[in-house]
Protein backbone atom coordinates (compact mmCIF):
# COMPACT_ATOMS: atom_id res chain seq x y z
CA UNK A 1 0.00 0.00 0.00
CA UNK A 2 2.92 2.41 -0.37
CA UNK A 3 1.69 5.39 -2.35
CA UNK A 4 4.30 6.94 -4.63
CA UNK A 5 3.86 9.99 -6.83
CA UNK A 6 2.32 13.43 -6.75
CA UNK A 7 -1.27 12.25 -6.59
CA UNK A 8 -3.17 12.89 -3.37
CA UNK A 9 -3.99 9.69 -1.49
CA UNK A 10 -7.54 8.41 -1.46
CA UNK A 11 -8.18 7.76 2.20
CA UNK A 12 -11.10 7.57 4.54
CA UNK A 13 -11.36 10.55 6.90
CA UNK A 14 -9.21 10.32 10.01
CA UNK A 15 -10.82 8.38 12.81
CA UNK A 16 -10.77 8.98 16.55
CA UNK A 17 -8.78 5.78 17.07
CA UNK A 18 -5.16 6.40 17.96
CA UNK A 19 -2.10 4.16 17.91
CA UNK A 20 1.50 4.68 18.95
CA UNK A 21 4.24 4.66 16.34
CA UNK A 22 7.85 4.32 17.46
CA UNK A 23 10.83 5.37 15.34
CA UNK A 24 14.24 3.69 15.29
CA UNK A 25 17.29 4.58 13.20
CA UNK A 26 20.78 3.22 12.77
CA UNK A 27 23.70 3.60 10.43
CA UNK A 28 25.15 0.33 9.15
CA UNK A 29 28.74 -0.63 9.89
CA UNK A 30 31.05 1.54 7.82
CA UNK A 31 28.50 4.35 7.51
CA UNK A 32 30.08 7.50 9.04
CA UNK A 33 26.73 9.09 9.88
CA UNK A 34 24.98 9.95 13.09
CA UNK A 35 21.39 9.02 12.27
CA UNK A 36 18.43 9.21 14.66
CA UNK A 37 14.75 10.12 14.82
CA UNK A 38 14.02 13.68 16.00
CA UNK A 39 11.13 12.26 18.04
CA UNK A 40 11.19 8.62 19.16
CA UNK A 41 7.45 8.11 19.42
CA UNK A 42 4.18 9.69 18.26
CA UNK A 43 0.56 9.10 19.10
CA UNK A 44 -1.31 9.28 15.76
CA UNK A 45 -4.91 9.11 14.58
CA UNK A 46 -5.66 6.54 11.89
CA UNK A 47 -6.05 8.24 8.51
CA UNK A 48 -4.28 11.46 9.60
CA UNK A 49 -1.09 12.52 7.78
CA UNK A 50 2.03 12.86 9.96
CA UNK A 51 5.48 14.20 9.10
CA UNK A 52 8.17 13.22 11.59
CA UNK A 53 11.81 13.98 10.79
CA UNK A 54 15.08 12.11 11.07
CA UNK A 55 18.40 13.79 11.86
CA UNK A 56 21.58 12.98 9.92
CA UNK A 57 25.11 14.28 10.42
CA UNK A 58 27.93 13.17 8.12
CA UNK A 59 31.01 12.76 10.33
CA UNK A 60 33.28 11.91 7.37
CA UNK A 61 35.73 14.27 5.69
CA UNK A 62 34.06 13.68 2.33
CA UNK A 63 30.51 13.60 0.99
CA UNK A 64 28.77 10.26 1.57
CA UNK A 65 25.74 8.84 -0.23
CA UNK A 66 23.47 6.44 1.60
CA UNK A 67 20.33 4.42 1.03
CA UNK A 68 17.83 3.94 3.84
CA UNK A 69 16.14 0.55 4.14
CA UNK A 70 12.85 0.65 6.09
CA UNK A 71 11.24 -2.00 8.23
CA UNK A 72 7.85 -2.08 9.96
CA UNK A 73 6.97 -4.17 13.01
CA UNK A 74 4.82 -6.05 13.57
CA UNK A 75 5.15 -7.26 9.98
CA UNK A 76 1.40 -7.62 9.56
CA UNK A 77 1.05 -3.85 10.15
CA UNK A 78 3.30 -2.99 7.19
CA UNK A 79 0.52 -2.91 4.55
CA UNK A 80 -1.36 -0.31 6.64
CA UNK A 81 1.55 2.17 6.90
CA UNK A 82 1.32 4.33 3.78
CA UNK A 83 4.33 6.55 3.00
CA UNK A 84 3.60 9.56 0.81
CA UNK A 85 7.12 10.98 0.96
CA UNK A 86 10.24 9.34 2.35
CA UNK A 87 13.99 9.77 2.25
CA UNK A 88 14.07 5.99 1.67
CA UNK A 89 12.60 6.44 -1.84
CA UNK A 90 16.00 7.63 -3.21
CA UNK A 91 19.70 7.72 -2.32
CA UNK A 92 20.65 10.59 0.01
CA UNK A 93 23.93 12.50 -0.37
CA UNK A 94 25.19 14.42 2.66
CA UNK A 95 28.23 16.67 2.30
CA UNK A 96 31.24 16.33 4.61
CA UNK A 97 30.61 17.60 8.14
CA UNK A 98 27.05 18.75 7.44
CA UNK A 99 23.80 17.89 9.16
CA UNK A 100 20.25 17.83 7.90
CA UNK A 101 16.76 16.64 8.80
CA UNK A 102 14.84 14.37 6.48
CA UNK A 103 11.05 14.00 6.64
CA UNK A 104 8.83 11.00 6.16
CA UNK A 105 5.14 11.76 5.44
CA UNK A 106 2.79 8.91 6.19
CA UNK A 107 -0.63 7.87 7.38
CA UNK A 108 -1.87 4.65 8.89
CA UNK A 109 -4.89 3.17 7.15
CA UNK A 110 -8.18 3.37 9.02
CA UNK A 111 -8.73 -0.38 8.65
CA UNK A 112 -5.67 -1.28 10.75
CA UNK A 113 -6.66 -4.38 12.76
CA UNK A 114 -7.91 -3.50 16.26
CA UNK A 115 -5.35 -5.69 18.03
CA UNK A 116 -2.44 -3.61 16.64
CA UNK A 117 -1.89 -0.71 19.05
CA UNK A 118 1.82 0.00 18.52
CA UNK A 119 3.88 0.05 15.33
CA UNK A 120 7.62 0.50 14.94
CA UNK A 121 9.10 2.11 11.84
CA UNK A 122 12.85 1.59 11.67
CA UNK A 123 15.47 2.58 9.12
CA UNK A 124 19.02 1.44 8.53
CA UNK A 125 21.23 3.63 6.32
CA UNK A 126 23.76 1.76 4.17
CA UNK A 127 26.61 3.38 2.23
CA UNK A 128 26.20 3.52 -1.55
CA UNK A 129 29.53 2.99 -3.33
CA UNK A 130 30.49 5.91 -5.57
CA UNK A 131 30.74 5.01 -9.21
Amino acid sequence: RTVVGARAPVTAPATQREVTIQFLAQAANGMPWEFRPVVKELRVRLGAINTPRFYVCNRAGTAVTGQAVPSVAPGRAAPYLNKLECFCFANQRVEAGTETEMPVRFYIATDLPQQIRTLTLSYTFFPVPSS
